[in-house]
């Protein structure tokens, strides 16, 4: 016989104010609360809670993550999230074009207060460009850093300028000079330096997803341009690299894309030799999470019932399971086939189409980047941050054979080249032979004192005055 138990019987009531995931669950139970905000102008700034729900999966849970999830306590619990005012638009970016140290436009995108906290830059992964910063997530994290005090920015890999290979940074980090992109990261910080807006004390970290997160651990800890900690999410960074600078990684319980899988546990030994130094370093994996009815509302221009469409259309469907998380096809590609055949999917523009598709790799706890510890990876740079200058080797120089350099080694070449024949010549004229003796030296003589030669002219002159 099966008995349903009710709160007070073994299970407690979990009710959240303005916010998703509340229900009735055993005491023990692994819960996830996700507070409801608008992505435009709202930010997630606490959580007021009747009762201590002790840990979160995120350290600093109820002070400003949007989601996380807790055991439930022996008690019935409601929560609420606190909410700060705080429009900020991509819109308002500050779109800037330089020269990249190969000569080709460098494209980027930057919003620096006056006398910022620091300097975060972001880095996409393979494929992308700049515009990974104001996709929903990372621009979550971008609007609470800015909320914070910190300016952003954000630019492009020369594979992705150039739209060869695979749009990828160059993460190796021997030497600086022939690192195109490390060169590019120099020519921003330069150009934000000639124009206030930043100072050789600005603290600068760095951010960045899959191939943009190795690229961020060589640019902390071997790039040479004063960067004081780094955020890598869904990769380990270079195993090859001895780190000396506080670093965090945030990756995915369930990440299947093959090079992250490959160097499985990397990120955890390149954590472990920043403790064993006793340098800040923080290590977290995201789980797996339940889906609400509003989860695609973080999507811009996604309207709340549109969102509720798509997740009954998932429920129907026999995407969710009994606690909605995500039942996963065999296949990627089974999930998007059965997606594509809901009408409300393909209302979507192919933006929202591809974020959609981002939001289900989240609560998937797949290859993705999230914003679930956007208040812990503040409070990682902020109590991180180096007392000494930072940007310390912007005087970094490298030779590069511009047009101007080619010119120069050509004039050098030339008059060297001149010199050495005017040289030849003046040699040749001043130190020849002189002419060879009118006077036989027979074999009787040899070794006898020879007369100094005298031109014949000047014996007929000398005869004459005898005379």
């Amino acid at each position: 016989m099966a008995f349903l138990l009710h709160p007070g019987q073994g299970q407690h009531q979990l009710s959240v104010t303005n916010g998703y995931g509340g229900g009735t669950y055993n005491a023990g139970e692994k819960v996830h609360v996700f507070a409801k905000y608008s992505q435009e102008n709202e930010l997630v700034s606490g959580w007021d809670s009747n009762v201590d729900i002790g840990n979160t999966d995120g350290k600093l849970g109820l002070k400003g993550e949007w989601h996380f999830s807790f055991n439930m306590p022996a008690s019935d619990v409601t929560l609420r999230p606190r909410l700060d005012q705080f429009p900020l638009e991509p819109k308002q970016l500050i779109d800037l074009t330089l020269k990249s140290s190969t000569g080709t436009e460098l494209p980027v995108w930057y919003y620096i207060p006056k006398n910022p906290v620091g300097v975060v830059g972001f880095f996409h992964g393979s494929g992308g460009s700049r515009k990974f910063l104001t996709n929903p997530q990372p621009w979550y994290t971008a609007r609470q850093l800015v909320h914070a005090g910190y300016g952003i920015f954000a630019t492009s890999s020369q594979e992705s300028i150039n739209k060869v290979g695979k749009k990828r940074w160059n993460t190796k980090w021997k030497s600086f000079c022939s690192n195109n992109d490390l060169k590019n990261i120099k020519i921003v910080l330069e150009k934000f330096s000639s124009r206030g807006l930043i100072t050789n004390e600005t603290n600068l970290h760095a951010i960045g997803m899959s191939n943009g997160g190795v690229f961020a651990y060589t640019l902390v800890q071997a790039g040479g341009l004063g960067f004081s900690s780094g955020l890598s999410t869904c990769a380990h960074g270079d195993i090859n690299i001895d780190p000396s600078l506080p670093f965090m990684w945030q990756m995915c319980e369930n990440d299947s894309q093959e090079s992250v899988a490959r160097k499985k546990g990397n990120s955890v030994a390149n954590y472990e030799k920043l403790l064993k130094k006793k340098i800040p370093s923080i290590h977290v994996t995201h789980p797996a999470s339940p889906v609400y009815p509003e989860r695609f509302t973080r999507i811009h221009g996604v309207s709340a019932t549109t969102s509720r469409n798509l997740y009954m259309y998932m429920q129907d469907n026999g995407l969710l399971s009994e606690k909605k998380y995500i039942i996963r096809p065999e296949t990627d590609e089974d999930l998007e086939t059965l997606i594509g055949k809901s009408s409300d999917f393909n209302s979507l523009d192919g933006r929202q189409k591809l974020e959609f598709r981002g939001e289900l790799f989240i609560a998937l706890a797949e290859h993705r980047y999230f914003d679930d510890y956007s208040k812990e990876v503040i409070d990682f740079f902020k109590s991180n941050s180096n007392a000494i200058p930072t940007f310390a080797n912007r005087s970094i120089k490298c030779f590069s054979l511009t047009s101007l350099n080619i010119i120069w080694i050509l004039v050098v070449l030339i008059s060297s080249i001149l010199i050495f024949i005017g040289g030849f010549v003046y040699y040749w004229r001043h130190h020849r032979r002189q002419p060879p003796s009118q006077y036989a030296v027979s074999d009787d003589v040899v070794g006898q004192e020879i007369p100094p030669y005298i031109p014949p002219s000047s014996v007929a002159v000398a005869v004459g005055n005898s005379q």
